[in-house]
């Protein structure tokens, strides 16, 4: 899912990020020239931002757990 993504933001349209600076990207199979690979250094950014989303989708969620548990304990003191 994430190389497919990448491939559409970076190689969708002639005037995508990765057309316009084909000539940066190289191939490290000798035999496959025309099989372009992204630098390591910007695979490394494009994880690092996955990577934020990621955590930052976790930590929004334990957060709506916790709020959720503490709205239920409450209605359940209440109810007590």
């Amino acid at each position: 899912m994430i190389i497919n993504t990448i491939r559409a933001a970076y190689f969708s349209n002639p005037k995508a990020v990765g057309y316009q600076y084909v000539n940066k990207f190289r191939s490290s199979i000798p035999a496959k020239e025309d099989e372009k690979e992204l630098p390591i250094a910007l695979l490394a950014l494009i994880m690092t931002a996955v990577s934020n989303i990621v955590g930052y989708c976790d930590l929004k969620l334990y957060y709506d757990i916790c709020r959720l548990t503490a709205a239920f304990m409450s209605s359940a003191a209440e109810i007590i």
